[in-house]
């Protein structure tokens, strides 16, 4: 075996023996997606080809190409050296100008509509980027408790629909003739058919449309006819209710109190996410039911990102989204500050620019019915909006304008969760061998030529390997004898600083032929270093293999795994999944050291609660602290901490409600200056 630890220290010794001082990469590097093994250089005007191919010699490189009208140089590297190890070194020489990644970009989906130009409030949520993920699922259904709808309307051609109900008529019909109904324009902005060559998009045009009429033609609808409505989606399967409709307000507003609040309550608790407006009435108070602690509550932007002058503010507001100010001309042949959607009046079918926190909330409902698409959990899609947003406001949460304005590629890419595992590489083999970004390296014989992928799913003696996966990896088809070591090295893995275990877990066979086998996998440094062997995996499997690797040392680092075999003779055997995950303790996916980066109140849990409440805050520093609760008059009903003395780290208050009446209430958290509000719901 030490034959074998001399080679792969070889192998990997031009990554730190080839730089002086290592430059460091600025913070967030790499920024992109960038092509694997190989960088782009700029050096200083006058320095000699020589000198160059010198350079990049030294780290076992090669000069791959030469750009004429910008005078860089393409660089391919060896396959164990990173790219970012190859920026270090570069930008460590005296005659570089800049190294950087070769980053990869990619064209955005933009849908073929007539009008979609016009709808500059998806590009302003980031939502083409966001296409490229997904654009909906039928499986995910959004309700749109609202005003009828034109199920006839040229735009809304393959919608696909399920549990329509009318609480105004009493029936099973939803559709309307009244011209400019609210509800169809509502609904364009997330279910809009798009990409058919007409009219406008839709956010999260694959989704399943639950339309619920709850308001008559004048667009009015009773306490009754909402709560039934909001109701029947939580019974009928809906995953996401839009409610862009409200009591006004002219002063702290007073909950309507059941059967509102008990369907409220009784469709978040059916795990359904309700996006609901601030309101129209240009009031420092949210209306309800958007102040109700379960629903997102949505203000509105214009076209210039200031809170629109008719968008309700206040404690109890989450996020703000695209509402429009149609005041504003643009002056764009007609093009005004609204959102566009679908509309009818008594010429036909069109689209018009409307304004609002009615146009808003979809925007909202329409990026949570992305994220589900997407596989987030409801319980996640307030976090992942609120944590994504842009802030627009002072810094953090504030009155006007929430946590800011959705940004819809963000929040899919929003990795939180609590705590728990982080996916670092999940590969199925299939097709060619090896896969992309993997490296394979061999002594003795054979040749990586004799490494080979199976086009079926069965192995050299014709059996079936039975992982339910369609193909299997490779194989090693040698039997000239000798003793060899092959190894295959996964693409560069970046350990998150908190990870607390880093977990391999392997669906492997191997159909012995020989008189030798030694099977196992090795965690290295980028400089090297080995960091642990995780030992004989075994043969013959039917089932995943697991390897748990010690913690410390490999949190934090960027670092390779290595799959092994070493034999003697003829050997075929098959590697056909693997996962890499770390267990991390705060945030998946949270690569940041444990110690908080800015002071945050969080979500009190549960919410809703009936007795004792737990409230997490974080500290970036030991300071005093007040957490206090107060109802929606503004009035004071506890203090759970007065000036306390916190150091910096996590920390969890209980609030013991049991003298304290139903309703919403605010928690308010004040500390080194900063302040920050969550609201909660008390049901008794």
């Amino acid at each position: 075996m030490k034959r074998f630890w001399i080679f792969v220290l070889v192998a990997l010794m031009c990554l730190s023996a080839a730089a002086k001082e290592p430059a460091l990469l600025k913070s967030g590097e790499p920024y992109y997606e960038y092509v694997a093994g190989e960088v782009l250089v700029k050096y200083g005007q006058g320095l000699k080809d020589a000198s160059v191919a010198a350079d990049v010699s030294r780290i076992g490189a090669r000069i791959a190409d030469r750009s004429d009208l910008l005078d860089y140089y393409r660089i391919e590297l060896l396959p164990a050296m990173s790219p970012a190890d190859a920026v270090r070194y570069f930008r460590s020489l005296p005659n570089v100008e800049w190294a950087n990644f070769n980053y990869i970009a990619h064209a955005c989906w933009t849908p073929n509509d007539t009008y979609y130009s016009y709808q500059w409030h998806y590009p302003r949520i980031n939502l083409p980027q966001a296409w490229d993920i997904t654009r909906g699922a039928a499986s995910v259904v959004v309700a749109v408790c609202d005003m009828g709808f034109y199920f006839d309307h040229e735009d809304w051609g393959g919608v696909q629909t399920t549990s329509p109900r009318d609480f105004i008529d009493n029936d099973n019909n939803p559709a309307v003739t009244v011209y400019d109904s609210h509800g169809s324009h509502v609904a364009g902005t997330i279910l809009a058919a798009t990409n058919n060559n007409r009219g406008v998009a839709g956010i999260a045009p694959l989704c399943t449309f639950m339309p619920v009429r709850v308001l008559n033609d004048e667009g009015s609808g009773t306490i009754d006819q909402i709560a039934n409505g909001i109701q029947w989606t939580a019974n009928n399967g809906a995953d996401v209710v839009n409610l862009s409709l409200g009591f006004s307000v002219t002063g702290p507003p007073v909950d309507p109190g059941p059967p509102l609040s008990t369907a409220i309550n009784n469709a978040a608790g059916a795990g359904v996410v309700i996006c609901a407006a601030t309101g129209n009435d240009g009031m420092s108070y949210v209306a309800y039911p958007g102040a109700y602690t379960a629903c997102i509550a949505v203000g509105a932007t214009g076209y210039d990102d200031a809170i629109a002058p008719y968008s309700n503010q206040g404690t109890a507001i989450d996020v703000t989204a695209p509402g429009g100010n149609t005041d504003q001309d643009l002056n764009q042949d007609g093009y005004i500050d609204g959102v566009l959607s679908t509309l009818r009046n008594q010429e036909g079918d069109y689209y018009g620019f409307w304004q609002g926190t009615s146009m808003a909330t979809p925007h909202v409902a329409g990026v949570a019915a992305l994220l589900l698409s997407h596989g987030l959990a409801a319980a996640q899609v307030r976090d992942a909006l609120q944590q994504t947003a842009v802030d627009l406001g002072t810094p953090g949460w504030d009155a006007t304008f929430g946590y800011g304005r959705i940004n819809a590629y963000a929040a899919l890419q929003w990795q939180g969760g609590g705590g728990g595992e982080v996916t670092l590489l999940e590969e199925g083999f299939e097709g060619s061998f090896p896969p992309s970004g993997w490296t394979i390296y061999a002594t003795g014989t054979p040749n990586p030529e004799n490494w080979e992928a199976l086009a079926g799913n069965s192995d050299a003696g014709g059996g079936t390997i039975a992982h339910g996966g369609a193909n299997a990896a490779f194989h090693d088809d040698d039997d000239t004898g000798g003793v060899q070591v092959d190894w295959l090295v996964t693409p560069l893995l970046n350990v998150p600083a908190n990870a607390t275990a880093v977990t391999f877990r392997v669906y492997e066979r191997n159909y012995y032929m020989g008189n030798y086998y030694d099977y196992h996998g090795l965690w290295i440094s980028t400089n090297g270093t080995l960091f642990s062997e995780v030992g004989e995996m075994g043969v013959d499997h039917s089932s995943w293999t697991e390897v748990t690797v010690n913690i410390p040392g490999v949190a934090g680092q960027a670092v390779w795994f290595a799959f092994i075999y070493q034999g003697d003779y003829a050997t075929e055997w098959f590697l056909d999944d693997v996962r890499v995950t770390a267990t991390v303790p705060v945030s998946a996916g949270d690569s940041s050291p444990s110690l908080p980066t800015a002071i945050t109140l969080g979500q009190p849990y549960p919410n809703p609660f009936n007795s004792v409440a737990t409230i997490p805050l974080e500290l970036t520093s030991s300071t005093r602290v007040d957490v206090t609760v107060f109802d929606v008059l503004g009035r004071r009903v506890a203090t759970l901490l007065d000036h306390a003395a916190l150091s910096a780290g996590s920390h969890q208050i209980a609030w013991n409600a049991d003298d304290v009446a139903t309703g919403v209430y605010f928690v308010r958290l004040q500390a080194a200056g900063a302040t920050q509000t969550q609201k909660i719901l008390l049901v008794k």
